[in-house]
């Protein structure tokens, strides 16, 4: 939907009675909880790919995208997070909710599955919404939403580190492909090429995204000089070739990790599954990756369903081949991480 039909419904929504009431109840709460049936009908407990695409965009009729959050509760009794990107990038939002759940394991449950403590006499009752959707509402509201196929694999079990670095992964502010893993790649490529050659390559590469990550960090990512000039631009009233230019390519791949808490705030059974977004591009990969329970590592790939050129079991399954790779040059170690601590380097947060 476009800015001027949605504010068109909007202003039909707040014209008085008790569409305006509603309507305001939901946009002057902090946070909304949305109570939805299994995630895919006949789908096990726990099915990550089917959870990851209900949390992502669900059912529009009780999702709030600009809201802070939304919390999501399946019938299945499992939940997540649907978070407003602007303040709440995956390590924000995986923090606030392993600690939410943290603190939740701790206060604890009576026998029978009840909270416990009391109920405080200042706690409100439910009440329901009425809503009464005028036909000019309804009507423009036909193409509100997209869809989008997400993937969800748990990938082998790996001794991970709060935030390992994934060679050639763009993260945010740290966007671009650099000669050492264009060399890395075309080595990898090569069978002329040697493991020592391979391993030499692969500890640049690692370096130099190290620095790149946290050049990103504090600020001094490429994306963040790029919006510093276009802001300038703009209250000038500018349009430099350049920025038209760089500002107007597709970037086809948004990364981020969503490290956890060290030490764990939680026991390895209660470990959050990690997180996702999507992609930034029609044709385009959002991948996200944390560490979920002991050893273990899980990717969320989502592309859109509507794209001929993506595919995100596909792309999953290439992040897979590539790990297995990597794991094979570093010489048949205990895990992918700890041949990275072999390589002499700090590669922790």
């Amino acid at each position: 939907m476009g800015g001027a039909p949605w504010a068109r419904a909007r202003a039909a929504l707040q014209a008085g009675g008790g569409n305006a009431a509603a309507l305001r109840v939901l946009e002057e709460a902090p946070f909304l909880v949305a109570l939805d049936p299994p995630p895919r009908p006949g789908a096990p407990p726990g099915d990550l790919d089917a959870e990851a695409k209900a949390l992502l965009h669900g059912p529009c009729h009780n999702r709030w995208f600009d809201k802070s959050f939304t919390l999501v509760v399946f019938g299945t009794g499992r939940m997540g997070l649907n978070v407003e990107l602007s303040w709440g990038d995956p390590p924000v939002a995986g923090h606030l909710w392993e600690y939410t759940l943290a603190t939740d394991a701790e206060l604890g449950y009576e026998g029978n599955g009840d909270c416990r403590g009391g109920v405080g006499p200042g706690v409100p009752p439910p009440q329901r919404l009425h809503w009464a959707i005028p036909p000019e509402v309804t009507g423009s509201t036909g193409g509100l939403l997209g869809s989008r196929e997400g993937g969800a694999r748990p990938l082998p079990e790996l001794r991970a580190r709060p935030h390992p670095p994934l060679p050639g992964g763009p993260g945010r502010g740290g966007a671009g492909l650099r000669p050492p893993v264009l060399a890395l790649a075309a080595a990898l490529g090569d069978p002329e090429t040697g493991r020592g050659r391979r391993r030499a390559l692969l500890q640049a590469a690692l370096r130099q995204q190290r620095g790149q990550r946290r050049a990103a960090m504090t600020g001094a990512g490429l994306d963040r000089h790029l919006q510093a000039l276009a802001a300038v631009a703009s209250q000038l009233r500018l349009r430099p070739p350049f920025l038209v230019e760089v500002l107007g390519q597709p970037w086809a791949l948004a990364s981020s990790p969503a490290p956890r808490a060290e030490p764990p705030l939680l026991p390895p059974p209660l470990h959050p599954a990690g997180g996702g977004f999507g992609p930034p591009h029609p044709d385009g990969y959002g991948v996200c990756y944390a560490r979920a329970g002991e050893g273990a590592l899980v990717f969320h790939v989502c592309c859109r369903a509507s794209s001929p050129r993506t595919d995100a079991r596909r792309f999953a399954g290439q992040i897979w081949e590539a790990l297995g790779e990597l794991g094979e040059l570093l010489g048949g170690m205990r895990s992918y991480w700890e041949a990275l601590g072999a390589l002499g380097e700090d590669w922790g947060m």
